[in-house]
């Protein structure tokens, strides 16, 4: 009997020691940059799976959800290299506009999405972002910096500093652009840096927040108009 229970306790240790299988880690969906209809009925945002030990956040795509059920009803990846900005809904809220920063090319894109897909309605060279309807769902506005040396905001790396300092500064600035595609429109001064903006509720203005010269510098003398 003493010989089978230490056959016994050896058995159970043996066991208890043994690992058991790693589980793999369950990635997790990253939402950024909700944007829900004036109906309520449909979110859109950026969505990404994220496995976590990334050296950069993972790519994410456009994905247009029904509010009510959580499933899928659209998902937009016009650019698998591309970093996108928030999406917005239009007035009537058949259209998505959101914009996708090609790092590599330069350039920003600005989409609207549909039914059919999403479509380029203009390109920048430079850097944009902030795209917002008009009331009247015929125009779009937008923050763009054509030709930007750097990403737009104090706290993205700096460019090189070369030639006489201060003489060519990035100039953030609203921009219009037909919402069924078009040229882009220069509607504020290039000396003006913008940082925030909203249409007025006629839609034939904006506010905005603003300051001449370096962007980076002079928020703290920023100025408010119409």
């Amino acid at each position: 009997m003493l010989q089978l229970n230490t056959i016994l306790m050896s058995a159970m240790l043996a066991g208890a020691i043994t690992p058991a299988p790693a589980a793999e880690p369950a990635a997790l969906r990253d939402y950024r940059a909700l944007a829900i209809t004036p109906d309520g009925k449909r979110i859109a945002a950026l969505e990404a799976l994220d496995p976590g030990g990334l050296p950069l956040r993972p790519h994410a795509v456009v994905v247009v959800r029904d509010a009510a059920s959580g499933a899928i009803v659209a998902q937009y990846d016009p650019c698998a290299t591309c970093i996108y900005d928030h999406p917005a809904w239009s007035p009537d809220q058949q259209s998505l506009a959101f914009i996708s920063a090609d790092a590599k090319a330069g350039t920003a894109t600005l989409y609207i999405a549909a039914a059919a897909g999403a479509a380029p309605a203009a390109v920048i060279k430079g850097v944009a972002s902030t795209a917002r309807w008009s009331p009247d769902g015929k125009r779009i506005a937008l923050l763009a910096t054509p030709g930007a040396k750097k990403l737009a905001g104090a706290v993205e790396a700096g460019a090189r500093q070369v030639g006489e300092i201060g003489v060519q500064e990035d100039a953030q600035r609203l921009a219009l652009v037909p919402a069924n595609g078009g040229e882009l429109t220069m509607v504020t001064p290039p000396d003006s840096y913008i940082y925030e903006y909203d249409w007025t509720p006629d839609g034939k203005g904006f506010a905005v927040t603003s300051a001449k010269g370096n962007g980076d510098n002079n928020w703290w003398g920023t100025s408010n108009y119409r």
